[in-house]
């Protein structure tokens, strides 16, 4: 077989080795959230399509996700994640009365998509502002013989707005419409606040036909005034309120008629929120509702338009009721019912008289809060479908977003699912650690540095601990057969399950949310929620900023060299590395506790050059075992890892000169250990970072690394050709690029950050004595990419034996992958097949400039997921197996093998088999130990 064989043999053997997942495996130990994002009350509506028997719910979420969801079981039928706009959070969802596509808008772009399947029917992009409302064409000629119905955009900028109609089909601008249209414009008159100004558009042409303001001076003082616009073609109305609330305007549109309305308290408390509920079909009957809301009550009156005479009546109200409740708008035929939800209770009434024709108990999610307590959330919007069965029985549906962030489907009183909506929000995880690890390597540490006395007595105490929890076991094991034998349902977890954990599986990732929730998921259970808190009470509109924890730096003097912390003295202070507001990113030396000075001192710092800012600051991470501190190459020799606990890497970006430089500091003494710059990069493309050990890799879109610069370190540079692309770069540190030497500090075993070269052994010459000791020796290698990386981390096990896999997130794929190590080896043979000796003891295979991902790698398997904008990893007590969590707009995690999972039994092993084997040996055995004893006798007695 020639070398090329051989390369693509031993290539396709570390792809084999590599499967971060057994098939078998898929969907069982991992699980995704497929979430949306808490869903607007404005965009979100029942729509069941023409071309299809069910009705779904249709929403357009805060995170701009457009998505169909199955009232039956809660699951997203299809999704689609639109570009947040950059200037506005405005977006608009509409459907016309049976249509088949959904229109979404945001921005300057405005999108149709089938309703059925989610995919696009046609997209169409405008520039010259973003879109201010959205309305589907309800009176539309059918005489045309059209299948969609056009809609009508109104697009605004600082100072500018127009109106644009557009095929339902195509997307394309159109100036035909049998119906009218209405533009309405605040226009602001000093200091007395906004007079509404109506124009009325030629359905032909375009042009203005009619227009005229009506008189609003000192009662709308800004757009928020405005408490509705919109109702059914047939009768749409405008309302406001003035200042204090007393009195509610309302116009029907086409006429020039205000209608007065006295806001009547009913109670002590004023209102402090008004909104009208009002159909949206044509065909639906000319009422609306108001609804009223204080602090501690909330009630409603129901209103009827007669548009012949142009008048509006009250026609009944509904009673005051305390606490909080929510109001919507449903239609069956003409007739328009409206579902009223409180904490306890759904009632169904007819806009047509007061007459109650439905009322059920429920209940909303209860939420532990601050305090301990728990108390239940109260509905914050809600949509509904009706369904009329006859004989004054009908089926509600209503689908609530309630105050804990929590998207509910309630039938009758009676909650279906529920989706966890405010999970979408997630600001900060981390991987709680329950501490059931063993610490033996830890305690015999400890009793090899104890004297003869104290050692024994911590031995005895350990053993006596031990045989506890062995007793402890024992008791867990009993009640776990007889878990069993009771057949409890599967996918039930209790304490006694957690605490039988015997492989790690079962970490809770803690999540902080942007609505002041807290959740713990259990990675075992398939991302089981096993508890949720109210972590902080934030007022409306308010997003809870939680920030990562800050990464502490302890100040070592001679430490280590082979990263031991047993081995480390400590000076009696530490650092702390801070990134301001300014930019800079500074050291700061922290006294000890029994130091009479409180206050820390700046260490060092690091500022950006001019026009240039920083992009991320990435660390080793904590903990980072070593299993070994060198590098053992084809001829036996070995090359040293440079191991310093204490590296930062520091991306720095120059938006004007599109350059990217990578600063490697030690985070104690601020000193720079090596830096390399990269040109002709796009400043709006992610550049994503990872360090662990050794090495650290950067992703980013732009030229080819010829055109990178070192500085600080030699560094090897990859030979690509001068184009540009995703690229993905690999750099190892080495005490020395020679095998078997270990740099300028030789033999030395301990190391300080705070000394400079001069500290260095005094065996070493030439060169390398003068050669700065913490300096490394850098080797890298660079590989196209054919898509874009966002986020990188690398998997963690418990002793660090395992491979490592470089865990990233591809946006373009909406799949998380695992990527060999071994792929990504700074040490590829350039321009030459490996020798034998490489390619048998190393593994190495020849460098090629393009790193396809191969499928094997994908550990999310089929699933979409979207927007990651962590990834986290943490070990288990199988060496062979990390696990992974990553969020975002979706919630992902899986259990990673990089080096197969070599000490456990998979999926696949028969174990029946086996099982069946051994008894199959134990009954033989039974049947034939008589025969055996009774040949064995006749052979004694037998005469010869």
């Amino acid at each position: 077989m020639n070398s090329l064989g051989h390369s693509l043999l031993l290539l396709s053997a570390i792809f084999a080795f590599t499967d971060a997942i057994f098939q078998d495996e898929a969907y069982h130990t991992d699980f995704h959230y497929p979430l949306l994002g808490l869903p607007d009350e404005h965009t979100t509506f029942f729509h069941r399509p023409a071309s299809s028997p069910s009705t779904y719910i249709y929403t357009l979420s805060e995170k701009h996700v457009v998505a169909a969801v199955n009232p039956k079981d809660g699951t997203a039928v299809w999704r689609q994640c639109l570009t947040p706009p950059t200037n506005s959070s405005s977006a608009f969802l509409r459907a016309g009365e049976g249509e088949n596509t959904v229109i979404s808008a945001a921005g300057g772009e405005v999108r149709a998509w089938d309703a059925q399947s989610g995919q696009g029917v046609w997209a169409n992009e405008f520039g010259d502002g973003e879109v201010r409302d959205l309305e589907v064409l309800a009176l539309e000629d059918r005489a045309s013989g059209k299948g969609a119905k056009d809609a009508i955009v109104l697009f605004g900028s600082e100072g500018h707005a127009s109106v644009r109609r557009l095929d339902g089909i195509t997307g394309d601008v159109v100036s035909v419409s049998p119906s009218n249209v209405y533009a309405i414009f605040l226009h602001h008159t000093g200091t007395v606040g906004y007079k509404i100004k109506i124009i009325s558009l030629d359905p032909l042409t375009g042009k203005e036909t009619d227009h005229y303001t009506l008189s609003s001076d000192g009662e709308v003082s800004d757009p928020g005034s405005i408490v509705f616009v919109g109702a059914n073609a047939a009768s749409p109305i405008i309302a406001w309120t003035d200042k204090r609330q007393k009195a509610l305007r309302i116009n029907v549109l086409g006429s020039k008629t205000v209608h007065s309305f006295k806001v009547a308290s009913r109670g002590e408390e004023e209102p402090v929120k008004i909104s009208i509920h009002a159909p949206h079909l044509v065909k639906s009957l000319p009422h609306f509702l108001v609804h009223y809301q204080t602090a501690e009550a909330q009630w409603a009156d129901v209103y009827h338009i007669n548009i012949a005479a142009s008048k509006i009546t009250k026609a009944y109200d509904l009673p005051r009721l305390n606490g909080p409740g929510v109001f919507s708008t449903s239609n069956v035929d003409a007739n328009v019912y409206f579902t009223r939800i409180t904490d306890t209770e759904v009632t169904l009434v007819s806009s047509a008289a007061p007459d109650i024709l439905g009322q059920w108990k429920t209940a909303m999610p209860e939420l532990r809060g601050l305090d301990n307590q728990l108390v239940a959330s109260h509905p914050v919007f809600v949509v509904s479908d009706v369904v009329s069965k006859g004989d004054s029985i009908y089926n509600v549906r209503s689908a609530v977003l309630a105050s804990s962030g929590d998207w509910l489907l309630i039938r009758n009183g009676e909650m279906l699912w529920l989706r966890a909506e405010a999970l979408a929000g997630v600001v900060a995880a981390e991987f709680a650690d329950g501490g059931a690890g063993p610490a033996s390597a830890d305690n015999l540490r400890v009793e090899a540095r104890s004297n003869i006395l104290l050692s024994y007595l911590r031995r005895t105490l350990r053993h006596l601990n031990e045989l506890r929890d062995v007793l402890a076991e024992l008791r867990r094991l009993q009640e776990r057969m007889a878990g069993l034998l009771t057949a409890k349902a599967p996918g039930t977890t209790s304490m006694v399950d957690a605490q039988t954990d015997k492989f790690g599986f079962h970490k809770l990732v803690i999540l902080a949310t942007e609505n002041g929730r807290i959740y713990a998921l259990d990675a075992g259970e398939q991302g089981r929620i096993a508890w949720t808190v109210q972590g902080a009470n934030l007022r409306p509109g308010e997003k809870w900023d939680v920030k990562r924890i800050a990464h502490i730096l302890d100040a070592y003097d001679h430490g280590h060299r082979d990263h031991d912390p047993s081995a480390h003295a400590l000076l009696g202070q530490r650092i702390v590395v801070v990134r301001g507001p300014d930019d800079v990113i500074r050291g700061w030396s922290v006294p000890p506790q029994d130091s009479r000075t409180v206050e820390p001192s700046p260490a060092w710092e690091f500022a950006p050059g001019p026009g240039e800012r920083i992009a991320a600051v990435t660390c080793r991470p904590d903990p980072d075992p070593v299993a070994s501190i060198g590098r053992v190459l084809g001829d036996r020799s070995v090359l040293y890892k440079y191991l310093n606990p204490n590296l930062l890497l520091v991306t720095v970006v120059h938006d004007g000169a599109g350059r990217a430089t990578f600063h490697l500091l030690d985070g104690v003494s601020g000193r720079l250990l090596h830096s390399v710059s990269q040109a002709g990069i796009d400043p709006g493309q992610a550049i994503s970072v990872a360090m662990s050990e050794n090495w650290f890799v950067y992703s980013f879109w732009g030229d080819s690394t010829t055109n990178a610069t070192a500085t600080g370190s030699p560094s090897t540079a990859p030979s690509l050709p001068a184009i540009k692309g995703y690229q993905v770069v690999i750099a190892e540190l080495y005490e020395s690029t020679s095998a078997n030497d270990r740099g300028p500090l030789g033999s030395a075993a301990n190391f300080s950050s705070f000394h400079s070269s001069a500290s260095a052994s005094a065996s070493a010459s030439g060169e390398a004595a003068a050669r700065d000791p913490l300096q490394p020796r850098v080797l890298s290698q660079a590989f196209f990419i054919p898509e874009p990386i966002t986020q990188l981390t690398t998997t963690q096990t418990q002793q660090g034996i395992s491979s490592r896999a470089i865990l990233a997130f591809l946006p373009h794929s909406h799949a998380l992958i695992a990527i060999p190590r071994a792929v990504l080896d700074a040490r590829r043979p350039l321009d030459r097949d490996p020798t034998a000796a490489e390619r048998d003891e190393e593994g190495l295979v020849r460098r090629l400039p393009t790193l396809d991902f191969d499928p094997k790698w994908m550990v999310s398997h089929a699933r979409d997921v979207h927007r990651v904008r962590r990834i986290l990893a943490a070990p288990t007590l199988l060496e062979s197996t990390s696990v992974v969590f990553a969020y975002g707009l979706d919630l992902f995690g899986t259990r990673v093998a990089p080096s197969l999972a070599f000490d456990v039994l998979g999926r696949a092993f028969a174990k029946a088999q086996l099982l069946l084997t051994v008894c199959a040996l134990a009954l033989g055995t039974m049947l034939l130990a008589p025969m055996v004893r009774t040949r064995q006798t006749n052979a004694q007695w037998q005469v010869t």
